[in-house]
């Protein structure tokens, strides 16, 4: 049987005098000291952009418009005229999750035009609440008069009563009947 043959080519190549070249040791995949952005390998195609890594279940968060005039109302300190917002100190934003290099030059995190806020939670809630108590006034209003019938003038000036049509007792009454 004898010893096992080598790769022609090789042997062609080293009688010509030909340098045989090693192949490369160095992964496609690694990463050299000039690349230095810290990427998110948890890939999800509806990630959001806005993300808080680690929230604190005590505080409520929201991205602020950037400007000068929405930054003095919502951080003012009128809760129920839309204040009541802070924004986010450089230490309270690394122990939520961000990076040194998520945030900007004054400590602040940013995307675009908007910058991180927040709030504690139960006075988040007491706003909430109050919104929704000043919504449910002006709506029962109106749930009211359509329970009451609306009264609407049609062609020729008419009138007539117009109830919910979602009530079973609905009755609609026809110009001229």
């Amino acid at each position: 049987m004898g010893r096992p043959r080598k790769n022609i080519e090789q042997e062609i190549e080293q009688e010509a005098g030909l340098a045989v070249l090693e192949p490369v040791t160095k992964k496609p995949n690694e990463f050299t000291d000039e690349y230095t952005l810290v990427v998110d390998t948890d890939y999800d195609p509806n990630a959001d952009l806005f993300r808080i890594p680690n929230r604190d279940q005590n505080f409520q968060y929201r991205y602020l418009r950037d400007d000068q005039e929405r930054l003095s109302v919502a951080t003012s300190s009128l809760l129920h005229n839309q204040g009541g917002w802070q924004l986010v100190p450089k230490s309270h934003s690394l122990r939520i999750g961000f990076n040194e290099r998520d945030l900007s030059e004054d400590g602040f995190r940013r995307i675009g035009k908007h910058i991180l806020a927040f709030m504690p939670i139960n006075l988040y809630e007491k706003k909430v609440a109050a919104k929704k108590q000043k919504t449910n006034t002006r709506t029962s209003i109106i749930k009211r008069h359509v329970a009451d019938g609306i009264k609407v003038i049609g062609a020729n000036n008419q009138e007539r009563r117009v109830k919910d049509k979602s009530q079973k007792d609905n009755i609609y009454i026809e110009p001229g009947n």
